[in-house]
C-alpha cells in the first residue's frame, strides 16, 4: 500500500472551503483506494493492491473491517466488523456454526460426522478445536471472504472432510465445477458468481512455503446438490498423507471469496 498526493482527478474539484473537518471522504474514494481532507484542506489518496473499501445500502464506500465483533443474533457469538458480507460464527461446530450473508440471503454451513468443537478467536481468526478427530477448523476473516483451514493434528486425523451448506430458502442457486478445481455459486438476481470455493490445498508442516500451491493435487473437493442443501467433500490423498516422510500438522485449506459489491 502507498500513499500518494491527490491524483488529476481530485486536484480538478472544487478548492475546498476553509474550515471543512479533516477525514476520509467516501465520495473521493474506490474499493482499492481511500482519500481524506488533511487539516490544511488538501488531499490525500492511499492506494492497495487488495480491497479496501466496500459500498453500504447507500452506495458510499466505507472502510472494510475484518475484526471480529459480538454477533448480535441468538444462538452465534462472533461477526466480521464491516464488509458487503458477514460472516458470523457459533460458540461450537453444533449445527450451522458458520452463517454467511450474501447481498442479504444467509448460507448456512456445517460438519457431517464432525464433533463439538469449541471456539476461540482473536482480531480476525477464529478455531473450533477437535471439530473433527485429531483435527482442528480454523477461519481467517479477509477482506475478501473467508479462508478455512483443516488443520490435522497427527495420523490419526481422516482423509475425507465432509460439510453440508444450505442456502437461502426461496432463492435458486447453481453451483458448477471450474476447470482449476474451484467451484462457482450463482445465486440469483446477481450476475456471475456470488461466491467461489478456491480448489483445496493441502501442505504438511516441512513444506518451505505453508501458504504455497499444491501442485501434485494431494487433495479434492466435490459438490453436489443433496435436497435443498449441498454436500461438500474434501479430500486428501491417503497415500501421500500416510507416507512416512509426511511432517504433521498437515494443512488443508479451501477457501470462500466472496463477489465484490454483492
Amino acid at each position: 500500500m502507498s500513499d500518494l498526493p491527490a491524483g488529476p482527478s481530485a486536484a480538478a474539484a472544487p478548492a475546498e472551503p476553509p474550515g471543512l473537518p479533516a477525514g476520509p471522504l467516501p465520495e473521493l474514494s474506490t474499493a482499492n483506494s481511500t482519500t481524506w481532507r488533511n487539516d490544511d484542506a488538501s488531499l490525500t489518496t492511499s492506494v492497495s493492491a487488495g480491497l479496501l473499501n466496500f459500498r453500504d445500502e447507500r452506495g458510499r464506500w466505507l472502510p472494510i473491517d475484518s475484526s471480529l465483533v459480538d454477533s448480535g443474533r441468538p444462538g452465534y457469538s462472533k461477526r466480521n466488523k464491516a464488509n458487503s458480507f458477514t460472516a458470523e460464527f457459533k460458540d461450537s461446530t453444533e449445527g450451522n456454526f458458520l452463517r454467511l450473508e450474501i447481498a442479504g440471503k444467509p448460507f448456512l454451513l456445517t460438519t457431517v460426522d464432525g464433533l463439538p468443537g469449541k471456539a476461540s478467536s482473536r482480531g480476525s481468526h477464529l478455531s473450533y478445536s477437535s471439530a473433527f478427530p485429531s483435527a482442528d477448523i480454523r477461519y481467517d476473516v479477509r477482506e475478501d471472504g473467508v479462508k478455512e483451514t483443516i488443520v490435522l493434528k497427527n495420523r490419526s486425523a481422516p482423509s475425507v472432510y465432509r460439510f453440508e451448506l444450505t442456502p437461502p430458502e426461496g432463492t435458486h442457486v447453481e453451483v458448477a465445477a471450474r476447470p482449476d478445481g474451484s467451484w462457482g455459486f450463482a445465486m440469483d438476481p446477481l450476475p456471475g458468481d456470488a461466491f467461489v470455493m478456491e480448489a483445496p490445498r493441502a501442505v504438511d508442516s516441512a513444506a518451505p512455503n505453508q501458504a504455497g500451491d499444491d501442485p501434485d493435487g494431494h487433495s479434492t473437493m466435490s459438490i453436489v446438490r443433496d435436497g435443498d442443501a449441498f454436500a461438500i467433500t474434501v479430500a486428501i490423498d491417503e497415500a501421500w498423507l500416510g507416507s512416512a516422510d509426511r511432517s504433521f500438522p498437515v494443512l488443508l485449506d479451501p477457501t470462500i471469496t466472496i463477489q465484490p459489491d454483492v
